[in-house]
């Protein structure tokens, strides 16, 4: 395989980052103004821009900034804002730790991780390591503040590569020298410097006191992911023939594909192929019933999905289908649910008396 080149692999996330960054700026700006925030002069001070560049970013969002509507626009939150309120009150149940340290429970590790699972089920890998990376970035600055350096090399321990080997690192998992091995190391000082042993002793030439081994999540190493190329397909598609036409329309899955793609988690499966779109083409609906068969989590569930074709991310895919509301029955019986998440964690939570 052909070694990555960080130095290449970084300039090419630079470039990107560059062709997005006024994108998103145009976005967030619309989001804030149908969120209520009419103040044009506030507007240009919190994106750091004059306000003609607000204007202009306005209108771009087909928004006219001459309409004060005092009533803001109702938004449903992105798979990102989801992500980021369900996994960082998950990473907070166990503490974290570093190599040496005491393991958590391993059944706490095993709910945890289960929960985990849930969401890129949900919302995808790619959404899951982009907030978790976020939050460790944070996690170490706090950390740097008060770390001590290494005494001695032996402290560290010896680099360890992921199986199959990753062609790239997007969210920053490897080590910035050698870019094959993941980091294990932190520069004291510099937290987005962060090696593997042998390039921090070998290829930078640092003193063993200038680096820090950080406590992490014990749910790191299942979360790391290689991410996606801009040109790679993101979510999963849902083709559809309305009404025998030989034209085929796609949707993006979104939360129904955790319940319709056969992954087979907790035995899940549809009794019957799932039910044809009704409604709008534009704006379909999906419903869909089955079972899942694992021991101490079997139910019987129901779920109805709409169709919400609101841009996510820099991407801006559709969200794809959203839980509107759904259905789990057992010998205890039926519960309701209108948030995808939620009756998925009951499911892995199980019910005892099974």
């Amino acid at each position: 395989m052909t070694p990555i080149d960080p130095r290449a692999a970084a300039l090419a996330d630079l470039r990107e980052w560059t062709e997005h960054q006024a994108t998103a700026r145009q976005r967030l700006i619309a989001a804030a103004w149908r969120a209520g925030v009419h103040n044009v002069a506030e507007l240009a001070r919190a994106a750091g821009v004059r306000r003609d560049t607000v204007y202009a970013d306005l209108r771009r969002e087909n928004i006219d900034p001459t309409e004060r509507s005092t009533m803001p626009t109702t938004t449903l939150p992105s798979r990102r804002a989801q992500v980021r309120d369900r996994l960082i009150p998950i990473l907070a149940e166990l503490p974290l730790r570093g190599p040496r340290e005491e393991s958590p429970d391993p059944a706490a590790v095993l709910r945890q991780a289960g929960r985990v699972t849930i969401l890129k089920l949900l919302y995808g890998l790619e959404e899951v390591a982009e907030v978790y990376t976020s939050w460790l970035d944070t996690s170490l600055a706090e950390q740097d503040a008060t770390a001590t350096g290494l005494a001695t090399w032996s402290e560290a321990g010896m680099p360890t590569a992921p199986l199959p080997r990753w062609t790239r690192d997007r969210h920053g998992f490897l080590c910035v020298g050698c870019g094959e091995n993941f980091w294990t190391l932190v520069s004291r000082g510099d937290v987005s410097s962060r090696w593997c042993k042998t390039c921090a002793r070998d290829l930078a030439e640092l003193r063993s006191e200038q680096v820090w081994i950080p406590r992490r999540s014990p749910l790191h190493h299942d979360i790391a992911f290689p991410g996606v190329l801009p040109d790679e397909r993101y979510d999963n598609l849902l083709p559809v023939n309305w009404n025998g036409s030989i034209d085929i329309t796609e949707y993006v899955m979104g939360e129904a594909d955790a319940f319709l793609a056969g992954y087979g988690w907790m035995g899940l499966a549809t009794s019957d192929e799932p039910s044809p779109l009704t409604g709008d083409l534009e704006a379909p609906t999906l419903k869909a019933a089955g079972q899942t068969t694992k021991p101490g989590h079997r139910f019987a569930w129901t779920a109805s999905f709409a169709y919400d074709r609101g841009p996510n991310g820099w991407r801006k895919t559709p969200y794809g289908f959203r839980l509107v509301t759904g259905t789990l029955t057992s010998d205890h019986g039926v519960s309701t649910f209108d948030d995808a998440f939620t009756m998925l964690d009951t499911i892995a939570a199980g019910n005892n008396a099974q």
